[in-house]
């Protein structure tokens, strides 16, 4: 066999395999979003790295997550998280476009990254299957997992969903708004009626 048909067949056979196998990671990916139409996630990558990084310090810390069903939690809770981090969340399938452009504009100006642009089901993909390293193959995948959300899940479901595993996570932040909105959640504090928001 020639050199050169031997270089294009085996450059054609590892590109084969990478498809294979990048099909193979997206099929899998489908499965376990499929599987959210009726099944509450148990745990979620966020949370399985952050008790790794807790238990490093605690060997004996366990996870404390606790379901809350969509029709128990207030209606005026759902609005201030909305209001708070995806106020088109209504509007848009996954992506929002004006607040990505915003957020691009603001980084170009500030010279560094201080927003990202991800809307409530961005986030819901990236808590739920990824890691919090920013890199391109994680947006990437973010992307595709989103479709899949909006494509498979309802606007509903995926603020249920979102409402569950990614409010822990961000209760800790320092950001008032997003403080005050998962203290709604709890229960523990009152909020004026955000406007605009139909949820219910």
């Amino acid at each position: 066999m020639k050199p050169r048909r031997f270089i294009r067949r085996f450059i054609f056979l590892i590109f084969g395999l990478a498809l294979f196998l990048f099909v193979l990671v997206q099929a899998w990916f489908y499965v376990q979003v499929w599987q959210l139409r009726t099944h509450n996630p148990q745990t979620t990558a966020f949370m399985r790295e952050r008790l790794e990084l807790i238990r490093a310090v605690n060997p004996k810390a366990k996870l404390d997550y606790h379901w809350v069903d969509y029709a128990a939690i207030a209606s005026i809770a759902k609005r201030a998280v909305v209001a708070s981090e995806d106020d088109r969340f209504m509007d848009h399938h996954g992506f929002d476009w004006t607040g990505i452009q915003d957020a691009f504009e603001k980084n170009l100006a500030e010279g560094e990254f201080a927003a990202g642009g991800s809307t409530i089901s961005q986030q819901l993909a990236r808590n739920l299957f990824l890691s919090p390293n920013k890199n391109l193959w994680r947006k990437g995948e973010e992307a595709i997992i989103t479709v899949m959300l909006e494509t498979t899940l309802g606007k509903r479901r995926i603020l249920e969903l979102y409402l569950n595993v990614v409010r822990q996570s961000r209760a800790t932040k320092t950001h008032p708004r997003r403080r005050r909105a998962y203290e709604l959640f709890a229960h523990t504090a009152p909020i004026k009626r955000p406007k605009g928001i139909t949820l219910k």
